[in-house]
């Protein structure tokens, strides 16, 4: 019996379950759940838009909810190094690689943003710049290299004479 337990229900204890259910009878695990999605979501928005500004050749994304956020990057060739300099540094954060099997994973982070500083969001910029240029993403000083800051669309027809790509 104790076999069958462990296979049907992956070795979960008893009291864990009991107090899901509690959990869920009482409602306050919804309560929980929707405290936490508004204590995080300024947080996870500060991040998202601070890496998309900062990182556009990366593709954030993510539940709007959660307490992560996946920055895939095409531009990279490896990711496990990246991840681990951003380790070193204090991000809480995985290479994307990391959760996949196959011949060609998708390359990013996925960042846990519950104790992320704006510090770190300009650690994780500058990596991430700094690792698609050693990877041959873009000559440093070359129009494609990420700029520091956000150009108006009017800024940018003024300094390129053209419409923006």
């Amino acid at each position: 019996a104790t076999a069958a337990k462990a296979s049907f229900d992956l070795g979960t204890s008893v009291l864990n379950q009991a107090a899901l259910v509690e959990l869920l009878h009482t409602g306050a695990l919804d309560r929980h759940l929707r405290r936490s999605r508004l204590n995080y979501r300024p947080k996870r928005e500060l991040a998202a838009n601070h890496l998309s500004s900062q990182l556009p050749n990366a593709v954030i994304t993510g539940l709007e909810a959660g307490l992560n956020i996946c920055v895939r990057l095409s531009q990279i060739s490896e990711d496990q190094p990246l991840a681990a300099q951003l380790k070193s540094a204090g991000v809480r954060c995985e290479a994307l690689s990391h959760y996949q099997q196959g011949l060609n994973p998708m390359l990013g982070l996925v960042i846990d943003i519950t104790a992320i500083t704006e510090g770190q969001l300009g650690t994780i910029s500058v990596a991430i710049r700094d690792s698609e240029r050693s990877q041959g993403c873009y000559p440093p000083g070359s129009l494609a290299e990420p700029i520091p800051y956000l150009l108006s669309m009017a800024s940018w027809i003024r300094i390129n004479d053209r419409a923006p790509p």
